[in-house]
């Protein structure tokens, strides 16, 4: 499927470590890229390491802002306890820029796992910090809507939104049948977020959820 006008894509990056010598780098996993354009969306990578995140989000034809899984929240933004590994406050940062000039200009934000949890912890809520059996497992979707009851879904995360998590202003969806929040929106900003990986899976499902939160139905 060919890009068409107001249908790119601004997606963040993870941040990995060269291990033979010290450097960081922001790296953006294939599958994001090719899912991504099978819907018709061309991919911009904003760098973890980038000063300003205001030039890409007023680039020509800015239509989407996508957060991507990998590393952690910083538990210092809601006020968790201890110390997490994989944390970058930059990403942070970055993430966080994106959130708020996305808002400003009216740019839906979609949120891919650890995106889920930066979206919660953006807007006041907080994650718990270990949960079991959710690395490289799929289970059913505890949900009312069309699209998702009785569907199956990846997991790949082991930091996870209860529902004593959630941020007071969103709203979940879809829930893991342990209980953990699987998706959330908010109900009057362009926002939302899945737990799962649709880049890892193909299930038709993902496709028609993206395209119900672009056309404004998934908050009705």
């Amino acid at each position: 499927m060919s890009a068409t006008p107001n249908r790119l894509a601004l997606i963040s990056t993870r941040v990995t470590e060269e291990q033979s010598y010290l450097e960081q780098r922001s790296a953006l996993a294939y599958d994001y890229v090719r899912w991504f354009e099978r819907q018709g969306w061309m991919v911009i990578p904003v760098p973890t390491s980038t000063g300003a995140v205001g030039p890409y989000l007023d680039l020509a034809g800015v239509g989407l802002v996508v957060l991507t899984g990998g590393n952690n929240v910083d538990p210092a933004l809601y006020g968790g306890p201890g110390r997490v590994s994989q944390v970058y406050p930059e990403r942070d940062r970055v993430e966080y820029g994106l959130i708020e000039g996305a808002l400003e200009r009216g740019i839906p934000v979609w949120g891919v796992c650890r995106g889920l949890h930066t979206i919660n912890v953006f807007f006041g809520g907080s994650l718990t910090q270990r949960i079991e059996g959710h690395v490289a497992q799929d289970h059913e979707l505890v949900s009312d809507h069309e699209l998702l009851g009785g569907a199956t879904c990846n997991s790949f995360h082991d930091q996870a939104v209860r529902g004593e998590d959630l941020a007071p202003d969103l709203r979940a969806f879809a829930h893991s049948p342990d209980g953990l929040i699987e998706a959330l929106y908010h109900p009057t900003e362009p926002v939302a977020a899945v737990q799962w990986h649709p880049e890892r899976q193909e299930r038709a499902y993902d496709s028609r959820l993206l395209a119900t939160f672009l056309d404004g139905r998934l908050q009705t």
